[in-house]
């Protein structure tokens, strides 16, 4: 009969001294909270209670040789079926247990020996195989065994074709170059950085100062020249290359710039009007040719379209018709034209215009007919060319 405890019994510290946990063969039914421990006296093991079951406290192990292949490591816990580990010793794989000698009489632990066994064709002496230029040739089996080896011949040279010319490098003694041109190619050899330092890298690019002797061609959409100054040679340079035909050239020209706001000045051929338009004003000292169309603006001269010389027979161009007691005189304008306006003015003031008899005598000439010979210089002739 056992002395009923109705609480827990707190030992302050104090050892708990010859006292055995309760032996069973069986587990015990009664009492089934966290920390039920008894000692199973058929098994000799101490179990603990989890809340939900009951589970050994701690591990023995123990072995023992399947076979002449391997080793079974037995670790007798909760599933004595289930809890093993096992060195299998199939397929070239030996495993032996064997049990070192004591030491300082201390008996120890059985311990395990992993040896690879005989390959066929394999034996244990050192072989060198190849050379500078032979290479081993290794065959194995999926366990990654090695089962047998040859050797290889590396060709001695390497074969390098350019352009023009044809060379057998010795890889053995030789030392290939790669070889860049003034002003056209670089070339340069580094070794990689960390992690690439097993890596000989060749680069081969453009110097800053590329000069190409020959026709360069470039294909493509666009080309783009990122330069402050464009030195052109040609004498002539064609826009719109692949025009065959006027209307196919319509829109060709020049652009200057490229900004967003504002209007981008153009100079480009518009086959409806057939003429070179630009959607600026154009500025220059003079402009040559026929003009069509309005002219605005101040005209300081035209030439070929104007002329006025003070009427003096000092001037080359005022000649003196001399059986008219100098009344007449002859005017020399060169504007090879007679459809003139000429007008005939005072060279003080208040320069009014006085009116003379005026025959345009030829393309080139005018005759002025006066009542009274009038005073050298006090007059001046003026021309315009109408058409």
């Amino acid at each position: 009969m056992a002395l009923r405890y109705l609480s827990n019994i707190n030992l302050n510290g104090n050892q708990l001294i010859g006292a055995s946990i309760e032996p069973k063969s069986t587990a015990p039914t009664e009492y089934l909270v966290a920390g039920r421990a008894y000692y199973n006296t058929a098994s000799d093991k101490l179990f603990v209670h989890t809340g939900s079951a009951f589970v050994q406290v701690g591990t023995t192990y123990s072995t023992s040789v399947v076979d002449q292949t391997g080793i079974k490591l037995r670790l007798t816990g909760n599933n004595a079926t289930t809890d093993d580990v096992i060195f299998d010793g199939a397929g070239g794989l030996a495993v032996s247990a064997f049990t070192p000698p004591n030491v300082d009489g201390v008996v120890q632990p059985t311990r395990i020996r992993t040896t690879l066994s005989d390959v066929s064709g394999l034996n244990d002496v050192d072989t060198a195989i190849g050379s500078a230029t032979i290479v081993p040739v290794i065959t194995y089996n999926a366990k990654g065994q090695i089962t047998g080896t040859t050797t290889a011949t590396i060709s001695g040279t390497l074969t390098v074709n350019a352009d023009s010319g044809t060379q057998d490098a010795s890889l053995i003694s030789d030392d290939l170059e790669i070889l860049g041109t003034t002003n056209q190619i670089t070339t340069a050899v580094t070794r990689g950085s960390s992690p690439n330092t097993d890596k000989v890298k060749v680069t081969i690019g453009l110097p800053d100062d590329v000069t190409i002797t020959g026709n360069l061609t470039v294909s493509g959409t666009t080309t783009t020249l990122n330069t402050a100054t464009l030195d052109v040679e040609d004498l002539n340079v064609t826009v719109g290359k692949n025009a065959t035909t006027t209307s196919a050239a319509d829109g060709a020209g020049l652009t200057f710039g490229a900004w967003s706001s504002g209007t981008t000045p153009t100079f480009t051929w518009v086959n409806s009007t057939s003429k070179l338009t630009a959607n600026k004003p154009l500025q220059a000292t003079s402009f040559h040719g026929n003009l069509t169309g309005n002219v605005t603006g101040t005209v300081s001269s035209l030439s070929n379209h104007s002329f006025s010389v003070v009427i003096n027979v000092s001037e080359s161009t005022v000649a003196v018709v001399t059986d008219t007691n100098n009344k007449h005189y002859d005017i020399t304008h060169s504007l090879s034209s007679q459809n003139l306006i000429v007008q005939v003015m005072s060279t003080s003031s208040p320069y009014e215009s006085v009116f003379v008899d005026t025959e345009r005598t030829d393309a080139n000439n005018i005759r002025l007919k006066f009542a009274e010979a009038p005073t050298a210089g006090a007059y001046k002739i003026l021309i315009i060319k109408v058409a």
